[in-house]
């Protein structure tokens, strides 16, 4: 692909401190709309997390990745998607038959997005389980597309090949660095060059959110992006 893509910028809250979530959201809103809120958040402030957002005028991502039975995650996704939020993710572990449930629950009120390997799992670890990223991935990646679901996260190591071969697929890529920047927990990262590339959406928190100057670092994300 060599379209001049434009991805949107999720800005990832990773605090259960409602408080600290919101200070760092109100700094940031007069240049940017779109934050994801994730588990430590919503375990701690349930849907009010989300009410608390919606209510300043952001945009919310809810990263819960949803994992169990089919009827189970079916029900908690179309609970989520009744919040009004953005994107909704469940994890690709679960199989593709509670991708396909999950998305029947969520019709057409959320983008459902499946996760497929997380960017903090290595490929030695992938392969103690007899598989490559690449390979789980992508299969997950298919599953999502017959299950009729928005799209998939993935690190833009995988995400060039997918898109590819399933173009109509979103693709959320997280573990985006600046150059030079600490990769942190991150054991598979990318440029916010090479996410753009391929990516619908891109995450980055704390290269934002803990730097000394916030609002400087999201420019420069943003800017990196063509979102300046």
């Amino acid at each position: 692909m060599t379209d001049k893509r434009i991805p949107d910028l999720a800005i990832a809250l990773n605090t259960s401190d409602m408080a600290k979530a919101l200070s760092w959201a109100e700094d940031l809103l007069p240049l940017h709309d779109l934050f994801k809120i994730g588990l430590p958040l919503f375990v701690r402030h349930g849907p009010s997390a989300v009410a608390e957002f919606k209510a300043r005028g952001a945009r919310v991502f809810l990263d819960l990745k949803l994992c169990d039975i089919p009827s189970v995650v079916a029900e908690s996704a179309g609970a989520a998607a009744e919040l009004g939020i953005e994107l909704l993710t469940i994890h690709g572990w679960g199989g593709p038959d509670m991708i396909a449930e999950a998305q029947k629950a969520v019709g057409d009120k959320t983008r459902l997005v499946v996760v497929t390997v997380l960017t903090s799992v290595s490929k030695e670890q992938i392969a103690r389980l007899g598989g490559t990223p690449e390979a789980v991935a992508r299969e997950m990646s298919i599953w999502a597309s017959e299950a009729g679901a928005w799209g998939i996260v993935c690190s833009g190591h995988e995400a060039g090949a997918i898109k590819r071969e399933l173009p109509r697929l979103g693709t959320v890529i997280p573990g985006v660095r600046l150059p030079g920047e600490d990769a942190g927990d991150q054991a598979r990262v990318a440029s916010p060059e090479e996410a753009r590339a391929f990516a619908d959406y891109v995450v980055v928190g704390r290269p934002i959110t803990h730097s000394p100057d916030p609002r400087a670092s999201l420019r420069k994300y943003l800017a990196a992006l063509g979102r300046e």
